[in-house]
């Protein structure tokens, strides 16, 4: 079982890495490549107003990359569409790349390939804002850059053209709700606009929208781990990375804890996109209890109650707290066991505690969980990925 396992993991990550080389090939050959100049550029992109950043090296090589970069009706053909038929990309300009820009609030940059100095350079415009979620851009660059200069080490040279990509990095991509924010919540089978399909390709590190509101827009592995199996599977003879290796345990089926177990942080599940609420309790529960009543009991009924407005990770804290009154009925293990470890607001920090749950915590309701690493995660025998940040 072990070795089929294993051979399995084997031939999926040939196969994502054939496809992520693919897709790039496409990208880099068959699309032709762009001239970044200043003549006709947007001022947000221009020698004076544009924030560069020089991407260092990496793996001790001076030209492999970068380790991060430095602050300042019909079907719509997507180009995901045409990557899976194999059929050639569009053409795009300089102009179209800085156009795609304009779709975005932050996490967007440009890179630029500088047969000059033979280097990488990021260019993120003055006019998006500097997020923490920024970091997954950087992370983004990092690895596109290392996949580009060794998957092709001969377009990479000092003699060879200049080359332009846009480029976007997140849980979900940060565009401009401003601009689209009523055609997201549509969510139709229509672009948000039909010049986007004159864009230039967008390549977005993490998820991207499952209709093709923005059909320019090239769905990447997520950054981090995802995108550093990539990176390993390349730089280290093919070797797999942990993330898809067999875990040794001797532990048996009958022996792991029979519970639906999920930990996570508290994030809001596509605002943009929905209506649905993170609770607190002085808008669910407090005053609307009778105090004499199990306070306990009283909140799991009133979410239970709003449980259509709720996030899907507050569904599943739901779910544990009527799983929980159910156990103490029947003096039996709760079948589910889904609370948040973390939340983000503020600074990532512990959920067991925290000023935001101390209400909740005081009446019993089981919104806060201690941390569990894969280790501890591996002793049970049922798991759910429910929606957060993207």
């Amino acid at each position: 079982m072990r070795g089929k396992l294993q051979q399995q993991a084997t031939q999926l990550v040939v196969l994502m890495t054939a496809l992520l080389a693919f897709s790039l090939l496409l990208i880099l050959i068959i699309v032709p490549l762009c001239s970044l100049r200043t003549d006709n550029a947007d001022p947000y992109y221009d020698s004076r107003r544009l924030s560069i950043f020089n991407i260092p090296s990496h793996f001790d090589d001076p030209k492999t990359i970068a380790d991060k970069i430095i602050l300042p009706g019909e079907t719509t053909p997507t180009y995901m569409d045409l990557i899976n038929g194999a059929s050639p990309l569009p053409r795009y300009s300089l102009s179209s790349v800085i156009d795609a820009s304009k779709m975005y609030s932050s996490r967007f940059s440009i890179l630029r390939y500088d047969p000059a100095t033979d280097r990488f350079v990021g260019y993120y415009s003055e006019r998006h804002k500097w997020v923490s979620g920024c970091t997954k851009l950087a992370e983004a660059f990092r690895i596109l850059t290392i996949l580009l200069r060794n998957l092709f080490p001969e377009r990479f040279q000092s003699s060879q053209s200049e080359l332009v990509l846009a480029v976007s990095g997140g849980d979900y991509p940060a565009v401009d709700t401003s601009l689209y924010g009523a055609c997201i919540s549509k969510n139709g089978e229509r672009p948000c606009e039909n010049s986007l399909l004159e864009h230039a390709p967008i390549m977005h590190f993490g998820s991207v929208f499952r209709n093709p509101l923005f059909p320019n827009m090239i769905a990447m592995p997520m950054p981090r781990s995802h995108t550093d199996c990539f990176v390993n599977w390349l730089m280290h003879d093919r070797q797999r990375c942990d993330l898809f290796l067999p875990v040794e345990s001797d532990i048996t089926w009958d022996e792991l804890i029979p519970q639906l177990v999920w930990r996570g942080t508290d994030f809001m599940y596509l605002a943009f996109q929905n209506k649905l609420e993170r609770p607190t309790y002085e808008k669910y529960i407090e005053g609307r209890t009778n105090p004499n009543a199990n306070q306990k009991k009283a909140a799991t009924s009133i979410l239970r109650e709003n449980f259509a407005k709720l996030v899907p990770r507050w569904k599943t804290v739901v779910y544990t707290a009527e799983s929980e009154i159910e156990a103490a009925r029947s003096n039996t293990l709760p079948k589910v066991n889904c609370k948040f470890s973390s939340l983000p607001y503020g600074g990532k920090h512990t959920a067991i505690g925290a000023p935001e749950y101390r209400k909740w915590e005081e009446i019993g309701f089981p919104v806060a969980g201690e941390g569990m690493d894969e280790d501890q995660l591996s002793k049970f025998k049922y798991h759910i990925d429910t929606g957060g940040g993207g």
